[in-house]
């Protein structure tokens, strides 16, 4: 079975004359692009491709890519996404995990009784004006949206899929309607 890819880029628009492409980068290093590196395409077939140089300009990545050697080539992958296999991905440091490795698992509020309360899952991670939000799917099918903040964050059991979360007290009612059954651990 494949492995699962991660996009970690969009080729924006051809820039010069020589097959360079401006590209709109969301991964954390440009390290990614020097290993297994696919084009993906809107139907979701995937390219590999390899990189001949990179560089920074006003704050966006400059490629070129092989075998890309003029505009006119270059132009011709707008809209590509830049994806990566996850095992090309270095170690996450320790007390960190990737996005990916997130999504999907149970979110359970510790409360100041020593009691545990599982609200849904995490089903999005996103960084609206900078700030880091999960939005997780509670078992009502609500959107509970959590700033991940190192307060409203207690912890991650990888092993276990779990997600332990303290948020400010009223915060999840605002999001749910009274449940008689909701899960109780």
């Amino acid at each position: 079975m494949p492995g699962l890819f991660l996009h970690i880029g969009t080729i924006a628009k051809a820039h010069g004359i020589q097959g360079e492409v401006s590209v709109a980068y969301h991964a954390s290093s440009p390290a990614l692009l020097h290993g297994p590196l696919f084009f993906q395409t809107s139907s979701g077939n995937r390219l590999p491709c390899s990189v001949e140089n990179v560089r920074s300009y006003h704050g966006r990545l400059h490629v070129r890519f092989a075998g890309i050697e003029d505009r006119s080539a270059a132009e011709q992958l707008r809209g590509l996404l830049l994806v990566v296999p996850d095992s090309a991905l270095p170690p996450a440091d320790d007390g960190e995990a990737y996005v990916h490795e997130l999504l999907n698992m149970r979110v359970i509020i510790l409360h100041d009784n020593g009691g545990q309360e599982v609200i849904g899952t995490l089903e999005n991670i996103s960084s609206p004006a900078g700030q880091e939000l999960w939005t997780i799917r509670g078992f009502a099918g609500e959107e509970i949206l959590l700033p991940a903040t190192p307060e409203f964050i207690h912890s991650a059991d990888m092993r276990k899929g779990e997600a332990y979360v303290t948020p400010p007290p009223g915060l999840i009612e605002l999001y749910r309607k009274p449940d008689p059954d909701r899960r109780n651990m």
